[in-house]
């Protein structure tokens, strides 16, 4: 590998880094999936107990915007109203930039947590993620984290998704720990959220169990 700044060094091949799963013959079958395959310091993780405070009930993060890249993978919060009526789960948000602003001006605004000011950095974001149960996510770089960290990770995706999600799967072989939810009509996210509602109301009862034991 040559850095930023380095000279180059005599080399017998040059190659794509997006053109590696060619030369490895990945299929799959053999897609490399053993997470985690990233993990956290455990300073970050301390630092992000702390100030997450006790953990009384399930905890899902939430991140609905990734940005102005592709702009058919963001979800409108009001979209996502209807899981925010779900009892019993403590909501964190995990976004960025303008979206945060349709949290702020939402009724919702006193009843998710966000998150965007205690994480300064990569790391702190990542910590944060370990420290939740669920992670729900657009096509974004939280979704790619989460699963390099093993974490459940419910992942929303527009109609004509990133080719890496493949077609018609419910599952990701990259990503074991990951499910996804598409839309079947451009544009309309009511169907894949309400899906979400269904599964998140089947999970939580085995997810609370942790917590009422305690």
């Amino acid at each position: 590998m040559v850095r930023a700044g380095q000279r180059g060094r005599d080399w017998d091949q040059q190659i794509e880094v997006m053109e590696l799963p060619r030369a490895f013959r990945t299929t799959l079958t053999n897609v490399p999936a053993e997470t985690p395959y990233l993990w956290i310091e455990p300073r970050y993780l301390a630092g992000s107990r702390r100030a997450l405070g006790p953990w009384r009930k399930p905890r899902v993060g939430l991140l609905w915007e990734g940005g102005d890249w592709n702009p058919e993978r963001n979800v409108p919060f009001a979209a996502l109203r209807p899981l925010l009526d779900t009892h019993g789960v403590e909501f964190f948000s995990f976004q960025r930039g303008a979206g945060r602003e349709r949290l702020a001006s939402s009724r919702y605004a006193k009843h998710v947590r966000d998150l965007s000011g205690d994480s300064p950095n990569v790391a702190y974001f990542a910590a944060d993620i370990v420290n939740m149960d669920l992670l729900i996510t657009v096509d974004t770089m939280a979704a790619h984290l989460a699963g390099a960290l093993a974490k459940p990770v419910w992942v929303l995706l527009p109609y004509e998704a990133d080719w890496r999600w493949m077609l018609d799967r419910r599952d990701s072989p990259w990503y074991p720990t990951m499910r996804l939810f598409r839309q079947r009509i451009r544009h309309d996210w009511h169907w894949p959220v309400e899906q979400i509602g269904r599964e998140l109301a089947a999970w939580l009862p085995s997810a609370s169990l942790r917590y009422n034991s305690i």
